[in-house]
């Protein structure tokens, strides 16, 4: 049982050299995604005060910008995408991911 855990040990701390490189490009990717863009409590109260107030059934209020690209690309003015089309539109944004990795 030993000799499978330091097995596993290796496997993975290889692993981990491996793909170190490319984890912390994705995590600086995602950190420059989300700086300066979190919703504040003001923001949220402000949506709630209108949600309450509009007089509407509205259902969904989206609040902040740090979510906008991925709610744009998931929902439009009048409901939801189709899913193959939502589908491709995460794939095609996932596909370039890569380019912004790029030095």
């Amino acid at each position: 049982m030993q000799r499978t855990q330091n097995a596993a040990s290796d496997a993975d701390l290889e692993l981990n050299a491996v793909y170190s490189d490319l984890t912390k490009k994705i995590m600086d990717v995602f950190g420059k995604m989300i700086a300066g863009s979190s919703t504040t409590s003001e923001d949220v109260a402000k949506m709630i005060f209108e949600a309450a107030a509009d007089g509407t059934d509205r259902l969904r209020y989206f609040i902040g910008n740090d979510t906008r690209g991925f709610l744009k690309a998931r929902y439009r003015e009048k409901g939801i995408k189709a899913d193959e089309e939502y589908v491709a539109s995460m794939r095609n944004y996932v596909i370039s991911i890569p380019e912004m990795l790029l030095p």
